[in-house]
């Protein structure tokens, strides 16, 4: 799941106007208060990278904070505030909308190139180990050993997201997820 610069940019371009008007909760801080951007640990671009790099690896937290240089604190802070900022900026934006088409034209069109209109195919992300011994068997995939989520994808031809089931425990295959949730 890597990032392009381009990727970045687009993303960075909507979520910044939302990081810098939006100011990080806290308890000691009123929740009317104006966002103190000078007094943040990461600007935009630094808590949208920090984010992305969360998301996309295997990492902890505290190997975060050693890259990003950040306190083991604001670095929580920042992943669970950032992470429900770039929500609201993706549900927001019509690029990142996910649609199964809706009209036979929209079906004719998509199948014309390939014969067919789509296709399935899923992604596993890690995470760490859950702390009861069900739970732990459950999320632990043996084929490529490790404890995981799979997300299933369904793509149109034009490659766009047009339906998506997620957070499947790691043992269940993508076809076991796909035939209960598209079919």
């Amino acid at each position: 799941m890597g990032v392009t610069r381009d990727i970045f940019n687009w993303l960075l371009a909507r979520f910044q106007p939302v990081y810098e008007s939006t100011p990080i909760r806290r308890n000691d801080v009123s929740t009317n208060a104006e966002p103190r951007l000078a007094s943040r640990t990461l600007d935009a671009a630094g808590a949208l990278g920090l984010l992305l790099h969360f998301l996309c690896s295997a990492m902890y937290e505290h190997t975060l904070q050693q890259l990003f240089g950040t306190t083991l604190a604001a670095t929580s802070r920042l992943l669970k505030f950032t992470s429900h900022l770039l929500l609201d900026t993706l549900k927001n934006c019509d690029e990142s909308k996910i649609m199964w088409p809706t009209t036979l034209e929209e079906f004719v069109r998509l199948a014309a190139s390939v014969d067919c209109f789509g296709f399935v195919d899923g992604v596993k992300f890690p995470i760490h180990a859950p702390g009861d011994g069900l739970t732990e068997n459950a999320y632990y995939n043996g084929w490529v050993s490790i404890h995981c989520v799979s997300c299933i994808f369904a793509f149109n031809t034009s490659g766009e997201i047009i339906f998506a089931t997620y957070n499947f425990p790691g043992c269940v295959h993508d076809a076991m997820g796909c035939n209960e949730r598209i079919f």
